[in-house]
């Protein structure tokens, strides 16, 4: 199915299904789309804005440059998702699966909600996640080297085996998050908070900047 440019405006398409469509430069602002199925569907640059995604399954699909700036994907799966580049602002994650999906250089904010959402071995390289919620998400194995996590709240997150290198955390919260082997070398943890961190021992902090840190 061949939806190029095609204006879907507040279209409803609860449960609909899409396998190879694709939606390049699609407009579904606002659309109602739960509980939607996306299987190797292309929806590179297509506006998300404030679409309705809870419950949706997205495969092996395209995401590049979209805009999901507000949109819902609580409880959504996107599985091995490409979504570089993304808009993320104000997007709500709460408990989605974003298992191997790649967000490189995609932009969130402080009203970004990641909270008890699984992201293993997702990629957040280049990122920028100011202020966003991470609580109790599990990044199991996930790369977010040189990533803008400023702010960002970590508490009791799943941090294991994590390749923070370089990464920015000034004034961020890991309290209670389980950093065993992470490594956060040459990163800039200033005033972050790990209190209670779980495995600090076996994380590596080399040439990290942990001025007026707090746990470390």
């Amino acid at each position: 199915m061949n939806l190029t440019r095609a204006n879907l405006f507040k279209a409803t398409l609860k449960e609909a299904e899409f396998n190879n469509a694709t939606l390049r430069d699609a407009i579904l602002t606002e659309a109602s789309v739960e509980s939607i199925i996306l299987v190797n569907t292309d929806a590179t640059d297509a506006n998300f804005r404030l679409t309705n995604f809870t419950d949706a399954t997205i495969t092996h699909s395209i995401l590049d440059g979209a805009n999901l700036s507000g949109a819902q994907l609580d409880r959504a799966t996107l599985n091995n998702v490409l979504a570089e580049k993304t808009d993320i602002t104000g997007t709500d994650f709460t408990n989605a699966i974003l298992v191997g999906s790649n967000f490189k250089e995609a932009t969130g904010d402080n009203l970004t909600n990641f909270f008890s959402a699984d992201l293993s071995g997702v990629n957040l390289e280049v990122g920028s996640f100011i202020g966003t919620n991470f609580a109790n998400a599990d990044f199991f194995t996930a790369g977010q080297s040189t990533a803008n996590l400023d702010k960002a709240d970590l508490t009791n997150a799943n941090l294991t085996n994590v390749d923070a290198t370089g990464i920015t955390f000034i004034d961020g919260l890991a309290i209670g998050a389980d950093v065993t082997n992470a490594d956060f070398s040459n990163s800039t943890l200033i005033k972050s908070n790990f209190t209670d961190a779980i495995g600090i021992a076996t994380a590596i902090f080399d040439g990290a900047d942990t001025t007026d840190a707090i746990g470390l």
